[in-house]
């Protein structure tokens, strides 16, 4: 935050007003391994925030934290598409969905090639309503993918080929509200088992 707000970041939690392409595309290093300790503490994203800030990044292990709760338009996608080494993926904590917002964040590969990353879990996607397109792509070519955990009771518009070229065999864990998921490119791959998630 001290590139917003200078020496005032410590206390800051939202990037400026009117502010856009906040930290987007900031790395694609072979160097960055460990993120842990980067501190990203805006509860209130911009348009475009952290888009593609770790894309490329391809020897990434561990994410920083997530704890915005409000998006926008186009923020967190790409944030760590092509980081074949993310062995966890950060708990995403918002309540609304942008436009967009998630779009292709944990993608391995656009050109329907299957990746073997190490990345094996998703996070829980917990926002019950969704916008357009944003889960589109979001774990395309994650070959390596085996376990969804799914929320939203609303339509499947926002993840449009999100699952594709995933692992064949899988768990996805829906919403115990959510009764029609269907097995499309929109939906749950047609071999994995359908459960209700239960908070543990």
């Amino acid at each position: 935050m001290s590139l917003f707000n200078g020496d005032n970041f410590k206390t800051s939690c939202e990037f400026n007003s009117g502010s856009t392409h906040n930290c987007a595309g900031l790395l694609r290093t072979t160097y960055l391994v460990d993120a842990s300790n980067l501190i990203l503490p805006a509860l209130t994203l911009r348009e475009s925030s952290y888009n593609g800030m770790f894309r490329g990044c391809i020897n990434l292990t561990t994410a920083p934290q997530l704890p915005a709760t409000q998006s926008a338009i186009d923020c967190y996608s790409s944030m760590f598409e092509g980081c074949i080494n993310l062995e966890v993926a950060p708990e995403i904590n918002l309540v609304n969905m942008s436009r967009q917002c998630c779009k292709r964040m944990f993608c391995m590969d656009r050109n329907n090639k299957i990746t073997t990353p190490k990345m094996t879990k998703s996070p829980i996607l917990r926002c019950a309503t969704t916008a357009s397109g944003c889960y589109d792509e979001m774990f395309k070519g994650n070959g390596n993918l085996t376990e969804v955990t799914c929320l939203k009771t609303d339509n499947t518009d926002a993840c449009t080929n999100w699952l594709l070229n995933t692992s064949s065999i899988g768990t996805f864990k829906k919403s115990p509200l959510k009764t029609n998921w269907q097995t499309t490119t929109s939906g749950i791959p047609s071999g994995w088992t359908v459960q209700d998630y239960v908070e543990s």
